[in-house]
């Protein structure tokens, strides 16, 4: 029975042992008032903040941060490119505040297809009432040297280029969309998939 239980204890501790664990990539260090570290502590600060170099000294850098405050810091603890974890969580920000717009943009692009087809079916009802003929007692719809027929076919001219203004509208302001997603991408062009 002590062989057992020994055996399950040893098991037990040979798995706890087993687990991997990572180290967190947000560091805290102070800034010192004077070289060394041995000084009053001016203020903290953390992965990611921007600093300032005023001096070197040694191993030592006196710094100067965005609030003005100002102080040594150990040289080990800084360095010329912003972390990989702020990169990421601008990356992340960016991408929520992106996915949203583009949410805002496909229902804008929805109502626009949507008024589209709309117009598209005035059209062919207006089409559609061109190429009926008239009832044979009514002359001026079957002719086309008519008042009557002039004034359908000059409804007919601006019916038409209210549609290929539409058009132009709905073109126009994807590719102005696009742009401004460009313009903010530095560029780029971002594929999301999955939406």
């Amino acid at each position: 029975m002590k062989k057992v239980i020994t055996l399950l204890i040893c098991m037990v501790s040979a798995t706890v042992s087993a687990e991997t664990v990572y180290v967190v990539d947000r560091v805290t260090v102070g800034l010192y008032t004077g070289i060394g570290g041995q000084e009053p502590i001016v203020k903290n600060v953390v992965s990611g903040d921007v600093l300032e170099v005023l001096e070197l000294s040694g191993d030592d850098m006196r710094v100067k941060l965005d609030d003005g405050a100002e102080g040594w810091i150990d040289a080990k603890y800084v360095m010329s490119r912003r972390p990989a974890q702020v990169l990421l969580d601008q990356t992340q920000r960016t991408l929520i505040k992106v996915r949203s717009e583009l949410v805002e943009v496909k229902q804008k692009l929805a109502e626009a297809q949507t008024a589209l087809t709309g117009e598209k079916q005035k059209t062919s009802v207006l089409a559609a009432r061109i190429t009926q003929p008239g009832p044979p007692d009514m002359p001026e719809h079957n002719s086309a040297n008519s008042p009557g027929a002039n004034k359908f076919q000059f409804n007919m001219v601006w019916a038409g280029i209210s549609f290929a203004m539409l058009i132009a509208g709905v073109i126009a302001g994807m590719l102005w969309i696009r742009e401004i997603y460009r313009r903010k991408t530095g560029g780029m062009h971002i594929k999301i998939s999955g939406m």
